[in-house]
């Protein structure tokens, strides 16, 4: 017969009768105390850090989670991440789809506008039957390829944002002409979809980039998107003057528009824009670099506007928990990244904080996960305080970038910053 002491090993235990709501259950199996001490059972619930232990005879005790050794609190949260996050992801799956003039999930092809201009759009299967919906117009500066639109598609499924470029606008035309296709696409996408005009984003790559800035600055739009090139306009022979929107750029470390996009940065006057750097050089970014682009864009709006979109809140919140439970184990420190993001944001609503705060314990416990957030916002005063007091020159490394790239190298050494950083010891590459 076990000792009825055992329990109290287990410390702040409560014998009770099993009630409330079904929970799932773990497997019947042996959990163990730090002291040692070890009892057979399974977790029929779990809240406020606190289990509730099923025994074979049908006893229930509860027990405070942490009185618990650490590999099976672990593997008590990870069961009901897992299972909150499944029941969860079933309910908005069932949710009515868009109904909407194009199919969902295929890019289509060149379509109309207005005065000989043409568009393409992609219309995520992730779309559900709102009143409206965020759109992103791509500014491609290799005329409005489907490459450019399927860099985008992971990001827009899992943001269920509307996609939409033309080929009309592209480097090989003057800006009055790029402009006026791309009117003509965003006219055509407000009349023919139900857009949520607040929820109006661009976004482009080099020269499509400088679009983006420039479109900004004749147009009402909720963020941008910049890739590889920043705010000069070669029109006007100067930036465009800074409009106060949220700018998350991507860049990479050798691109040599990289003087352009730090200057820019540096003007920037809303606290919410990013630049974030990548190895490589005058690149797009890859797709889990546009997919944190459009995570953070959201997230800034719905911390100003949440109110007014619980829905569409409580699935931002569920999309970016499966993001996370995805890069858990290959990717903890973007994990950490996210979920710091959305608490801190206060985006976790429901029986989603729990799930929020169970995550940010778990990701909590290797430093290095807070290391590589530091390192972010490092690269980012880097980019503010050395980076734009460069020159974009093919031949000259400048002693202050490469002093900065060293210094913060070897300061974020063994996280993925590390090799990031290490690349502006070099200099920048001539396209």
């Amino acid at each position: 017969m076990k000792n009825p002491l055992l329990l109290l090993a287990l410390a702040s235990v409560l014998l009770i009768h099993s009630r409330g709501e079904p929970t799932p259950a773990t497997e019947m199996r042996m959990w163990t105390a730090k002291s040692g001490h070890q009892i057979e059972a399974m977790v029929t619930g779990f809240k406020m850090g606190k289990i509730r232990l099923e025994k074979p005879d049908g006893e229930t005790v509860v027990v405070a989670l942490d009185k618990l050794v650490q590999e099976d609190q672990d593997a008590i949260e990870d069961h009901y991440n897992k299972a909150e996050a499944a029941a969860e992801a079933a309910k908005f799956a069932s949710e009515k789809p868009a109904e909407l003039k194009y199919p969902l999930g295929k890019i289509t092809d060149e379509i109309p506008t207005a005065n000989g201009y043409t568009c393409r759009l992609y219309l995520p299967t992730s779309l559900r039957d709102d009143d409206a919906h965020p759109v992103l117009f791509i500014q491609d500066p290799g005329s409005g390829r489907v490459g450019t639109l399927n860099r985008y598609k992971k990001a827009a499924e899992m943001n269920r944002w509307i996609l939409a470029t033309t080929p009309q606008s592209s480097n090989k035309l003057d800006y009055d002409a790029s402009y006026k296709a791309i009117v003509a696409m965003m006219e055509f996408v407000k009349e023919n979809l139900p857009i949520d005009e607040k929820r109006i984003y661009l976004s482009g790559f080099s020269g499509g980039s400088r679009y983006s800035f420039f479109t900004a600055s004749q147009n009402d739009v909720a963020g941008i998107i910049a890739c590889g090139a920043g705010s000069s306009c070669h029109k006007h022979g100067e930036r465009v003057p800074d409009n106060h929107v949220v700018t998350y750029g991507l860049c990479g470390t050798n691109c040599f528009n990289r003087y352009d996009m730090s200057r820019s940065h540096a003007k920037m006057t809303n606290p919410d824009s990013v630049l974030r750097f990548f190895v490589g050089n005058h690149d797009w970014a890859g797709g889990a670099l546009l997919e944190d682009a459009m995570v953070h864009l959201n997230g800034v709006f719905f911390e100003q506007n949440g109110e007014a979109y619980p829905q569409q809140q409580a699935r931002f919140e569920v999309d970016v928990l499966s993001v996370i439970e995805s890069c858990l184990e290959a990717e903890p420190h973007r994990a950490y990244m996210l979920t710091q993001f959305m608490i801190d944001r206060g985006l976790t609503s429901g029986t989603r904080t729990t799930r929020f705060a169970r995550l940010m314990r778990k990701l909590s416990k290797n430093p290095e996960n807070q290391r590589f957030v530091d390192g972010l916002a490092d690269m980012d005063k880097m980019a503010k305080k050395v980076c734009g007091s460069e020159y974009r020159s093919y031949k000259t490394l400048y002693p202050e970038v490469v002093e900065a790239g060293e210094k913060y190298a070897e300061k974020y050494a063994g996280t993925p910053l590390e090799p990031i950083f290490l690349k502006f010891k070099e200099h920048v590459v001539q396209p």
